[in-house]
């Protein structure tokens, strides 16, 4: 199954990891900010939403209800912000996951893998080998 992965980069640029996931298993969008994005979201159906930021959370929860407006899709943050209570916020505000970078490459490809079985149940096992 291809996972499409829409990364929004917030006061951060696309990081290497990001850079390597591989083609056959993700089809991957970058947009320089929410804006962008959303003024692109009548053109594409995510699996899974990044947001690759290096900036504090200003107004979290009304950043993730516009998002929510027009995508249902699991948002994973992806952050370097240690700051006592926002992982709390970020989750309580809407987000569905929240890694601390550096990541490495086989937890962010496990982590979007998990995040779209469980957005999307049925297509995710149509794709599983059944056993006789």
């Amino acid at each position: 199954m291809t996972i499409q992965v829409s990364i929004i980069n917030e006061g951060s640029s696309t990081s290497e990891t990001i850079n390597n996931l591989p083609e056959k298993e993700f089809i991957v969008n970058n947009y320089a900010s929410k804006s962008e994005f959303i003024a692109n979201a009548a053109n594409i159906k995510p699996g899974v939403i990044i947001i690759n930021t290096s900036t504090p959370f200003q107004g979290t929860i009304s950043e993730f209800v516009r998002i929510r407006n027009f995508s249902h899709a699991p948002i994973l943050v992806l952050s370097n912000i240690i700051k006592p209570g926002i992982v709390e916020k970020v989750l309580d505000s809407g987000a569905d996951e929240y890694l601390l970078k550096p990541v490495s490459l086989p937890l962010l490809k496990s982590r979007l893998r998990a995040l779209a079985r469980r957005s999307h149940p049925v297509d995710y096992l149509s794709n599983v080998p059944r056993q006789t």
